[in-house]
Formats: C-alpha cells, structure tokens, sequence
C-alpha cells in the first residue's frame, strides 16, 4: 500500500479522536450541558387522609403503570405504596380510594421483591410499622403526564395503617438492609442520575384548604416558587443527627386566644420538620399551656386532643391565632414569626384512626427531646425549602396572593454560579448537534478515503495490465535473442544440408523451412516474429525445454543459407506461400522496420560469400544425413530425411528448390 495511501486512512481513523479533543480543549465552540428544569410534580386535586384533609400528588407505580395519590414526606428515604392487603385488616367503606388507590405487586411485570423489613423512619415516635421491599419503576404524575420516570426505584409496600396513604420519599439518603455496603440509591438520586431533576433539592408547601378556595399543595423538586412565600433570607445548615437534618430553633410560641397574649412556650427547644406525620410534637408543659388557652381536652386512650362541636363553634367564632418564632436551632440568632390561623388546626380525624369522625387538635404530646416535631400542620403556613448538596435549608411563611403570578427558580448544583437556560442560543450548537457534526464529518472522510483508495487500486491495476504486456513482449524478445546469443558456433568441419533447418520456436506446424530459390540459404539470425495475418505469432515454450535448446550445438546447412542484409539485426518477416506444388517461395513483407535494402556492393560481397558456401557444401556432402538429423533433435521440428537413409533430398543446386513431405 502507497505510504500516501497509509498516512491518509490513519488521518480517516484520528479525525474523530482529534475533533473530540478539540471540543473538550475548547478549540471548537460548543454550548454546556442543559441544566434541567425544576420538575413541579402535579396534585391530584384531592384532600385526603384520615387525620385531616391534605393536599395530595400523583404517582405512577410498576410495569404497566398503577396509579396512586401519595403525601410528600421529608424524613422518608423510602417511597411508600398501600398493598391489597391494606385494606383487609380494616373495615373501612371505600377503603383501596381513602387509601390513594393501592398498588399490586403481582400485576407489575418489573417488580423486583427485597424482602419484608421495618420501615426505618419515625422510630422515634414510635412507628412500628414494616413493609414488603423491592425495586420497581417509579414515575411522577399520571400515565400521560409526561412526568419522569425512574426504574429500580426502592419500593415499600405496607399494609398498616401507622401511615394511612403512601409516601413519596423527599430524603436522598440511600436505603442499606441487610448490610453497609450495598446502599440502594433514593427516589431523589435517581431523578438527579438520569438528568431528570437539576439537583438534589426541592421545595415543599403542604397546601391549606381553607385558603383561596382550598390551594393545592406545591412540590417541585430542584426549584422553588419566589411567588409563594415571604423572603426571611434564613438559611439553617443541617442538623448533626441527619435523621433530623431538617431541625431548627423555635424560640417561642404564643396565641391571642385570651384577651392577653399567652406564651404557649417560652424555651428555645430544637424542632424537626417533619411532612410524614401531620401533628406538631411539643414538651408536655407547652401542651397543658395549650390546654389551657384553648379549652382542649386530651384523650389518654386515643392520645388526641378532640374537640367537641360547642368548642369547635366557640373556636371558629374566636378565631385565634398561634404564632411560632423561628430561629436557628441551638445557637438562636435573627428570627422571624410565622402565624397560624385556627382553621390551621382544625382538622378531622377518620376510621380508622377513631371509631367515628371527630374534630381534633394536631397536638401531641412529646416524651421526650428526640419527638420534637413540626409535621404537616406547620407546613400549611410555611414554605419549605431544602439543598442537600449544599446541606442547608431554609423557612419562610406562605403568602397567598391568588393574583400572583408563579416564579420558579432553579436550585443549581454546587459550582454553577448562575442559571442556565434549557433551550440552547441559537448562536450556539447542542452536544446532540456538535455529536451529529461529528458523525457526519467521520463519515465523510471515511467515504472520501474509500473513493481515494478504490481509485488508486483501479489506477494500479489498468496501469499493470499494459507493463504486463510490454514485459511479456520484451520477454518474447528477449529469450530467442539470448538463445541465438549463447549458441556456440558450429564447427567448421561440420555443416549442415540444405533446407533441413527448422525454426527453433515460432508455429509449431510441420512446416519446413524454405529457401529462397536462386539463392544460398541465409545464416540463421535471431527469431523473427511473424506478424502476416497467415502466420500465427510464435510462442515463447516450444515443445522442447529452452534448456535443451541450448545445449545442443546448431550447425548451418550449406547450400540453403540466406545472407543477412546488412544494417538490421531483425530478420525481414517473411511470408510463405503454400500451393499444391512441390515449390515452396519466400516474400519478404514490404514495410518491415528495420530491413534496409541492399546495396549493390552488398550484393556483391554476399554473392562471393554464396559460391563459398556452395563450394563447402559439396565437401560436406556425406555428413548431411547425420548433421540434418542432430538439427531436427535440438530445434524440435518434425523434418524427416528421406525414407531410404540417402541424402538426395539434402542436396539442392542453386536454383533448386527444397522439399519435405508435406504429409509430415
């Protein structure tokens, strides 16, 4: 292969390795990566549940698609989902629709079974509850939504009723089961893997219906909404303990439910943000001041405070108020107040949480510090917002404004200083337009270095069929000339008859060799190729090696030797002419390069030469028959001497022509 050939296929094979390198080094402009939008996850228009009326999501669960209505729940690392079975160890009218709809492992065709183990959260409000894990597909919104959707999502499947609808897990922590070193990724994780969500974040408002005509809750996972909330400029960093990252400080408490404002909690206690349960966990002493303040009552055996119809009359008539001062947790700092209608807390709880509906008061009883709680009661009138790849997070109070028009901001990942449009400048390419650009160009060289090699392969060949020819010509040159070169000379005493030499290559007929009448024959020169149209052209390998050729001594026969013209190696082709007769004559081809004609003095001096030859010739009379049959062995012609051994047919006198047998 051409060495050009070589430098241009391996300069085919570095382009695309070139180009990459050149977008990477910046040689080549091309646009950065898309950051994705926040994904704002749609609710399902409902208020559900059986402790209290909350502004659900939608989801779509397994392979085909099941759906079902979930809460958010922020402590969660787990998604959870009710099974079939949910709803046999309850009587409750319409249970599988008050339970967000269930969801059935059997009927998906990607569910992948883990195992039954404890839920892992709430432990320390006492939750018990276990669940059937496995991974499955987990997608946000209803089939058609055009929500993402991620697979070989951890998956809980329960059938208590400690948490009465499923959750959607909002903590990115990885789910470990049955040791340290397998963590299954979270629902969050995933969403940020595939590119689906900008980052690990997200912003969390539980709705209120009884604000502008029921307000739905707000969920959108790598952004937050500016338009629904009041600017605190708070930002609190994650707690020590990070199954209760989300703590910060509450500095006090107080209500206008007297004629004097009451402080309902006058300590600094550290409170965990909590979206999974729905009441707000406070000291024992906070509780009683509550009590007090509001006219409750607490029910040991249901741990609830319910609320009777008079004093529910007396409370939406008051209309008081509860105002929580935040702060940061431990250390306190700037703080900020969000305050809390009565409406806030006046909710119903359902069977089977009671045996009948009652109005009840979101208040629990903590036992200790670590129950500290603020559920999804606090998050009616708060705006939560969460970074975990910055690890902080911040709060800020609701603001209902039904005219404002919604601004969603996205929470970057760590190290990009400003946002970055979706949709690509039309002054810059795409990573799927420069990756198309690539292709094409690799495309391209491959095919321009195939049409340059099958053009110099085609070139190469046409250009080898004519040097075959002129190699095969100079070689049919060639070898009779080296064969005329290398004979040795004849000896002297030794001569050969007339008319029985032969061509030693040439036609391979029995055809004799003639002699042109009225003369002596010609010396032999080098073979003449015949190019008559009645002459076939003489082949290269006679019959009899080439070697053999020439190791046998070639005598001339005197008496049929035809003198060379002079000034031309190459014999004049002849022409022969055969008739019925017993004579045989020679023509020379007019035209023929290289015959120059004869001069008179040249006639003269080849006569002279011809009464010599003649005068030699009835010396070597006797020895003709032998020396004709040696000549006929080495030249490969089928020339026979006369049947009865004498050499009459041998002897020619000038003007006589030679004969041979036609038949042979």
């Amino acid at each position: 292969m051409p060495a050009r050939l070589q430098h241009l296929l391996l300069w085919a094979l570095l382009m695309p390795n070139a180009l990459a390198s050149a977008l990477d080094l910046g040689l080549i402009r091309r646009a950065d990566d898309p950051i994705p939008s926040p994904v704002s996850v749609s609710p399902s228009q409902f208020f559900e549940g059986v402790d209290g009326p909350w502004s659900t999501f939608e989801l779509r669960v397994g392979t085909p698609a099941q759906n079902i209505r979930i809460l958010p729940g922020t402590s969660s690392t787990q998604t959870l989902v009710v099974l079939p079975e949910g709803c046999q160890i309850i009587n409750v009218t319409d249970c599988a629709n008050s339970r967000g709809d269930l969801f059935n492992t059997t009927a998906s065709k990607t569910w992948k079974e883990i195992g039954l183990f404890s839920l892992g959260f709430e432990n320390a409000l006492g939750f018990t509850d276990n669940g059937e894990f496995g991974h499955d597909s987990v997608g946000l919104g209803y089939l058609g939504s055009g929500g993402p959707v991620v697979n070989n999502s951890v998956i809980a499947g329960v059938a208590g009723t400690e948490f009465y609808l499923g959750v959607l897990a909002l903590n990115p922590r990885p789910t470990n089961f049955t040791d340290q070193n397998d963590p299954q990724q979270s629902f969050l994780q995933l969403l940020k893997n595939q590119s689906s969500i900008p980052s690990l974040s997200y912003s969390y408002n539980v709705g209120a219906p009884y604000r502008l005509n029921k307000a739905l809750g707000s969920l959108i996972l790598g952004g937050y909404d500016t338009s629904a909330y009041q600017d605190t400029n708070s930002s609190y960093d994650f707690f020590s303990d990070q199954s209760r990252d989300l703590t910060i400080g509450v500095q006090s408490i107080s209500t206008n439910a007297s004629a004097d404002n009451t402080v309902l909690q006058s300590e600094q206690i550290s409170m965990f943000i909590d979206s999974s349960v729905a009441e707000i966990y406070l000291p024992v002493d906070a509780c009683h001041a509550f009590e007090k303040a509001f006219g409750l009552k607490y029910n040991s055996t249901l741990e609830m405070y319910l609320v009777s119809d008079s004093l529910h009359s007396k409370l939406l008539a008051e209309n008081p108020s509860v105002t929580f001062t935040i702060t940061t947790a431990i250390t306190g700092g700037s703080t900020f107040n969000i305050t809390f209608p009565y409406a806030s807390f006046d909710l119903q709880a359902k069977p089977p949480l009671v045996k009948t509906a009652s109005r009840y008061f979101p208040l629990k009883q903590a036992a200790n510090d670590t129950q500290y709680v603020l559920g999804r009661t606090f998050l009616q009138e708060a705006y939560l917002i969460v970074d975990y790849e910055r690890g902080n997070f911040s709060l800020h109070p609701r603001v209902w404004n039904a005219s404002a028009e919604s601004n969603i901001v996205t929470i970057l990942p760590p190290g990009v200083k400003e946002s970055k449009p979706n949709t690509e400048s039309s002054h810059n390419l795409s990573g799927g337009a420069i990756a198309g650009i690539v292709i094409g160009v690799c495309i391209v060289i491959a095919a321009v270095a195939l049409a340059i090699l099958r053009y110099m392969v085609v070139s190469r060949r046409k250009k080898a069929k004519p040097e075959e020819s002129t190699e095969m010509d100079a070689l049919a040159r060639t070898v009779p000339e080296t064969t005329s070169t290398v004979s040795p000379e004849p000896p002297k005493s030794a001569t050969l008859s007339p008319g029985t030499l032969r061509e030693l290559e040439g036609d391979d007929s029995t055809k004799p060799t003639p002699e042109i009448e009225g003369s002596t024959a010609a010396r032999r020169s080098p073979m003449s190729e015949l190019e008559s149209s009645g002459t076939p052209m003489a082949e290269l390998a006679s019959p009899v090696p080439i070697s053999e050729l020439l190791s046998n001594e070639i005598f001339e026969m005197p008496g049929s030797e035809v003198p060379e013209l002079q000034g031309s190696r190459v014999a004049p082709v002849l022409v022969l002419t055969d008739s019925e007769s017993s004579e045989f004559s020679f023509e020379v081809e007019p035209g023929v390069i290289g015959v120059i004609q004869q001069t008179e003095e040249d006639g003269q001096h080849n006569t002279g030469e011809d009464h010599r030859a003649q005068e030699g010739a009835q010396e070597g009379h006797e020895g003709a028959a032998t020396s004709t049959q040696e000549t006929q062995e080495a030249t490969g012609s089928k020339g026979q001497t006369d049947e009865s051994g004498n050499d009459k047919g041998n002897q020619h006198t000038e003007g006589e022509s030679g004969r041979e047998d036609p038949k042979k």
